[in-house]
């Protein structure tokens, strides 16, 4: 029986395991020797017992001596395994990856870009950013995206291939989804009573946002529209979930809309059970100034949430305006506004859009089907 290949999944958070990496490493257990490395991994250890973890000190901000040492750690574990494919995704363990895979001569040196850090910066710093990117691209075999609007996002600032832009796997999407776990009927028992924990009754009406509480998710303008929605509907509620990128950023802004607090369920962690959240809401939320595609809302959809997104890269491929969910200009609160109150008022385009966001993820986003199409592609490489 010939050995399993070995594969690195590198990543630069541990967090980013369950949301991002879960589907595709229960699938490739059974495919591939598997390693998730990246800073704190391991404490996903005891949920994936057939899965290797390494932990390497990755940080998400520029560090050079750290960034140095990183490298070099990461460098020599490829030397040490020998993994025939290393697939990283998150910026700075892209341009690891790409620099330790290289030297080590891995033979398959894959990178998924997941949205770009630079999307809002100027000047050098800037141009610094976007040709790491570009290094990453040349030092691996092939690079993909996670939506088709980032390819197109990232060819029109000179960063894809021949003059074309970067593939991507089906309709988008990291790693699909596991319709099992975000089945409704096998969720509505804990759902039932994580409503009732949180006092959620079915005259509430309920709006959800489930993300890193960071400014370029647009929370400014979730809570500055929720406040006005809160004050004409009485019978809302906002699950506001998520870690803080920033300490007590969640309380100052709370602070500036006291009368609409008591209709706002707080949440400043990671829940590790969202689809019960998503279960017991009725709208998503995702108002961002960037994405790379917004996972969040084919989880959502998976349970027949629609979700109110921006018009922004990534989200014109998770959402189909007035199809799945309802679009609206970044930054803008009279267009949240707007879409939030019409959702509350026309139960019959809730419904519709509900139905046709949970339909089209059992088309098109399942994990076996994102899967299947990853490893298509990585024969595509090694058959060669």
């Amino acid at each position: 029986m010939q050995d399993k290949f070995k594969i690195f999944r590198v990543v630069t958070v541990a967090n980013c395991v369950p949301w991002h990496l879960a589907n595709f490493i229960e699938r490739a257990k059974n495919d591939y020797v598997v390693y998730v490395i990246g800073d704190n991994v391991s404490v996903h250890a005891q949920s994936y017992p057939q899965i290797n973890f390494i932990d390497i000190p990755i940080a998400r901000k520029i560090n050079v001596l750290n960034d140095v040492k990183a490298l070099f750690i990461l460098f020599y574990y490829c030397i040490k395994f020998r993994p025939t494919i290393i697939h990283s995704i998150m910026p700075k363990a892209g341009f690891l990856s790409a620099v330790a895979g290289f030297c080590a001569g891995v033979p398959f040196r894959f990178h998924t870009f997941t949205g770009q850090v630079w999307y809002e910066r100027k000047g050098l710093f800037r141009k610094m950013l976007q040709l790491m990117d570009k290094l990453i691209i040349v030092l691996n075999t092939a690079c993909l995206t996670d939506s088709k609007s980032q390819s197109e996002y990232l060819l029109q600032n000179g960063i894809g291939t021949h003059g074309k832009p970067l593939n991507y796997l089906g309709k988008g999407s990291l790693g699909g989804i596991n319709l099992l776990k975000f089945d409704k009927i096998h969720i509505q028992d804990e759902a039932r009573l994580l409503a009732q924990e949180l006092a959620i009754d079915k005259q509430n009406f309920v709006f959800a946002f489930i993300a890193r509480k960071n400014y370029l998710k647009g929370i400014r303008e979730l809570l500055a529209a929720f406040a006005v929605i809160s004050q004409h509907y009485d019978f809302v509620k906002l699950l506001f979930i998520g870690p803080e990128d920033v300490e007590g950023v969640t309380d100052a802004l709370l602070e500036k809309y006291p009368a609409a607090k008591k209709s706002i369920i707080n949440i400043n962690k990671s829940v590790n059970n969202h689809e019960s959240y998503l279960a017991i809401s009725d709208v998503l939320c995702l108002p961002s100034y960037r994405e790379g595609f917004g996972s969040i809302v084919i989880d959502a959809a998976a349970v027949g949430v629609p979700t109110i997104g921006t018009r922004v890269v990534g989200l014109v491929d998770a959402i189909e305006d007035g199809v799945t969910g309802l679009l609206i200009d970044a930054r803008s609160v009279e267009q949240l506004i707007n879409a939030m109150e019409l959702l509350i008022k026309d139960k019959n385009l809730l419904l519709a859009i509900s139905s046709q966001a949970e339909k089209r993820v059992r088309e098109f986003f399942s994990a076996d089907y994102i899967y299947a199409l990853q490893m298509d592609y990585y024969q595509s490489f090694m058959c060669l």
